[in-house]
């Protein structure tokens, strides 16, 4: 497996898998190259993606003292990427019918300011 993946990691933040590691987000650079490192203590493999998170432009360090994600471990962090996705879309076209749904509702009638109405005539007539 060599091609790039992106998921979100158990916390939530961007995670990649590259040939069978898992990498956290860990820096953005100037020119919007990303830079994911193994999230082993003792470990600082890591690679370099560009701004359009499609290619590695570089791949830093070996990984010490940790073995390649097996199959069944990328296909639970696929599942729960997929999981959380349709999750989202769930969510928000729930939100978009309910904004639909008040949008097509009649608008409520403002006041715009205060009417003040008084006892006493002020037009100036007398009898």
């Amino acid at each position: 497996m060599s091609q790039l993946q992106f998921i979100n990691s158990n916390r939530g933040k961007a995670a990649a898998i590259f040939q069978k590691y898992f990498y956290t987000e860990r820096t953005i650079l100037k020119n919007n190259e990303i830079i994911f490192m193994c999230p082993k203590n003792d470990c600082y493999a890591s690679i370099k993606i560009d701004e359009h998170r499609r290619t590695v432009l570089e791949i830093r360090g070996e990984h010490k003292r940790h073995f390649q994600l097996t199959d069944s471990e990328i296909e639970k962090y696929e599942l729960d990427a997929y999981l959380e996705c349709m999750v989202q879309v769930y969510t928000r076209g729930g939100l978009l019918s309910l904004s639909k749904h008040f949008r097509s509702r009649p608008a409520l009638p403002t006041r715009t300011s205060r009417q003040v109405v008084s006892g006493g005539s002020s037009t100036g007539s007398s009898s």
